[in-house]
């Protein structure tokens, strides 16, 4: 919600800026804060954004900064916490996400990273938790998940793994426990359960060991169950 409402006032203050711009050949226009520091600043030529636009935090901070080329994003736009650690660096062209894409906790550790090509992700993208562990990990063809797919616990140990074909599981599929037990195990067929699935009901400190959910395990068709 906080990101969303971020994401709104700056549009909304984009919108204000370009509003104020026509007629103006080259200029910069400047918000400030009640205590008379810059909020925002951004250059223009021929009424579009051309150049560096930069805003602050109320401290005098730098917050975010990126450039301009004739109204479109271009290069490296850069996000900082107020602790000066980066927070996002994306990197742009014609006005499209393209290129390297990383987002950070705020004790600088990397957060996610990806590849992005004309604003669809590419490649594989990797996410951590704040130690650095690898959290999860997935490939993505022209924006669409495709391949394998895999999510960790804190410990290292296996959360879900799975494969993905234009979008949607398809292929063998595996979940597990933070301490390493494999929980499920089946398969999927166009994002339904299909053959043989194997389920395990979660330990417990009186059964400390999984035992299998027969309700559950059994043969799928089509994402329901058809037999033991």
């Amino acid at each position: 919600m906080k990101r969303l409402y971020l994401f709104t006032l700056i549009a909304l203050v984009l919108g204000w800026l370009l509003s104020a711009a026509p007629g103006c050949s080259d200029t910069s226009r400047t918000l400030s804060f009640a205590n008379g520091k810059p909020w925002s600043r951004i250059q223009f030529r021929d009424g579009k954004p051309h150049g560096t636009w930069t805003t602050w935090y109320e401290d005098g901070q730098k917050k975010s900064e990126g450039s301009y080329l004739d109204g479109r994003k271009e290069g490296r736009w850069v996000t900082r916490f107020e602790n000066n650690q980066l927070q996002s660096a994306s990197n742009f062209k014609d006005g499209q996400r393209h290129g390297q894409w990383q987002q950070f906790y705020e004790n600088g550790q990397l957060a996610q990273e990806g590849t992005y090509v004309e604003s669809k992700k590419e490649g594989l993208f990797k996410e951590y938790f704040g130690t650095g562990v690898l959290r999860g990990e997935a490939t993505y063809v022209g924006g669409v998940r495709a391949g394998a797919f895999r999510q960790f616990w804190e410990t290292g140990e296996l959360q879900e793994w799975t494969t993905f074909h234009d979008g949607v599981r398809d292929g063998p599929y595996k979940a597990g426990s933070d301490r390493g037990l494999i929980l499920v195990a089946g398969q999927y067929a166009n994002n339904k359960r299909s053959g043989r699935w194997t389920i395990y009901n979660l330990p417990t400190e009186e059964n400390p060991e999984p035992t299998l959910n027969r309700a559950r395990s059994g043969v799928y068709e089509n994402g329901e169950k058809v037999s033991d």
